[in-house]
């Protein structure tokens, strides 16, 4: 337990150093959708990732995929981190939040 949580406040304390990066976070039951964040004065925005010209993602990609083609599409300086829901409970509050779990990819 003490691990997962030295995990998740790294990667936030990591994300605040950044002002781009890719994610990948659930997006449905076993797919997930790969996404680029943004930081400004305004705070963080995501939209959507699709790959590049030699690779295309998915919004409903499995996590395997997901990672795999972020990978080999991303931008080399840029992080590539993985999100969970806080909540697996469909009726929870905290489902359609996410939290970072894992950095992937350091940029």
């Amino acid at each position: 337990m003490l691990n997962e949580i030295t995990k998740k406040i790294n990667c936030e304390e990591y994300l605040n150093s950044l002002d781009f990066w890719y994610g990948v976070r659930p997006n449905g039951e076993e797919h997930y959708t790969v996404y680029c964040f943004m930081k400004d004065s305004d705070g963080i925005s995501s939209v959507p990732y699709t790959g590049d010209s030699n690779i295309r993602i998915g919004g409903f990609e499995t996590k395997e995929n997901a990672i795999d083609k972020i990978k080999s599409s991303a931008a080399p300086d840029r992080a590539i981190v993985l999100y969970e829901r806080e909540s697996a409970e469909v009726g929870s509050e905290l489902y359609f939040s996410f939290v970072p779990q894992e950095i992937i990819k350091a940029a």
